[in-house]
């Protein structure tokens, strides 16, 4: 099962990844901001031909779309609209292993809402070392030491305080190869390698399961070069977690 991604498991990874899509759309397109041309959640589903009580809750984070058909529908209505992102995706990407599996969806940095002001400073930082330490007052910021020869070797310099928070673990020190969860391990390696050889910011949502303890997770990242320093910038925002329980402790002889 190494190298299989079980249809259903895409499947599932593209299902909440669109859902968060819809939601993230709604909520800017219903903000207040808007003024005449705010967008009520009646509204949309009118739009789309489907029942009010279907989309009355779109903005709450635990509303259930129950079919995939009404979330399609919500793209293929909107996603020319002003509000809804992303603008332009780049890649998909999917890995599978054991411990569960990775779906990574590449988009444009320059278009990412989230990340805008920070790319602004990136582009404008007189040099790396200034920029890395006005990064480091974001709480959603880890640093990432890529020095090392291998992606393997890559090791967190410093984690950020929202997700230490987040799930009370503190990957501080700890090396890629070492990554407890080895799907996401080989999924991590690839990007910040691809990162730092590029030298260009890079912009993804990731969804990742893990089938024990059966904890879900989906973020968007944006990861900025600062190869002066030997970092990549890394800022994280989780749009959902579920716990799945206990999680497995790092062994002191292979602390991933």
């Amino acid at each position: 099962m190494q190298n299989l991604l079980l249809l259903g498991e895409f499947m599932s990874a593209c299902f909440e990844m669109l859902k968060h899509d819809c939601q993230r759309f709604a909520r800017l397109a219903g903000g207040d901001e808007r003024g005449a041309e705010r967008l009520s959640p009646r509204q949309i589903a009118r739009t789309v031909g489907w029942g009010d009580t279907t989309v009355r809750n779109i903005a709450r984070d635990d509303w259930d779309p129950k079919s995939p058909r009404l979330l399609r529908d919500i793209e293929r209505a909107y996603s020319g609209h002003p509000d809804w992102y992303p603008k332009r995706v780049l890649d998909l990407y999917a890995q599978a292993g054991d411990d569960g599996y990775v779906f990574r969806r590449l988009v444009d940095p320059e278009t990412a809402p989230e990340f805008s002001g920070l790319l602004a400073r990136w582009r404008r930082r007189a040099d790396d070392a200034s920029f890395v330490a006005e990064a480091l007052r974001d709480h959603a910021v880890t640093l990432v030491d890529v020095t090392g020869g291998d992606p393997g070797d890559f090791l967190v310099r410093h984690y950020s305080p929202a997700l230490l928070r987040l799930h009370s673990y503190d990957k501080t020190g700890i090396k890629f190869r070492d990554n407890r969860f080895p799907t996401y391990a080989r999924s991590i390696m690839l990007d910040f390698d691809a990162c730092r050889t590029r030298g260009e910011p890079m912009c993804r949502d990731v969804y990742r399961w893990y089938r024990r303890p059966s904890e879900a997770i989906l973020f968007r990242g944006l990861m900025l070069p600062c190869l002066d320093e030997g970092v990549v910038v890394s800022k994280a925002l989780v749009v959902h977690w579920t716990p799945g329980g206990s999680l497995p402790r790092p062994d002191p002889c292979h602390p991933g």
